[in-house]
């Protein structure tokens, strides 16, 4: 005889996750297979957005909200030296108006920059 056991995942998933961290998310969406903009978001507890950056390259890893209210924005070269997931190999300094006030390509046959950045 075959029994079955019918799990409510969906009530022990909510109680888990379902807590709310004070202070604002800084935040890329990507997704590889959907072609789209590529946008930086900040947004508070309410879900409302603070501000958000575009971009023209996708994320390489996350974005970083600087004191001065700027934002590093590690991204994806055009024709990076290497291929697999985290690869970036330029970094821009962007507003809070979202002009960019420097960008570094550190990507060619020697380097290549890849995965995380660390503001200092």
């Amino acid at each position: 005889m075959i029994k079955f056991i019918k799990i409510t995942f969906f009530i022990l998933y909510s109680n888990i996750f379902s807590q709310v961290y004070e202070g604002n998310v800084l935040y890329t969406p990507y997704d590889s297979n959907m072609p789209y903009e590529t946008v930086t978001y900040y947004m508070n507890n309410n879900n409302e957005i603070i501000n958000s950056w575009n971009h023209d390259n996708v994320p390489a890893s996350m974005a970083y909200l600087l004191p001065d209210s700027s934002i590093i924005y590690p991204f994806k070269v055009d024709d990076p030296t290497m291929s697999a997931g985290g690869v970036g190999g330029g970094l821009q300094k962007i507003s809070w108006d979202g002009n960019i006030l420097w960008e570094y390509i550190f990507s060619d046959d020697t380097y290549q920059q890849h995965h995380d950045v660390e503001p200092l």
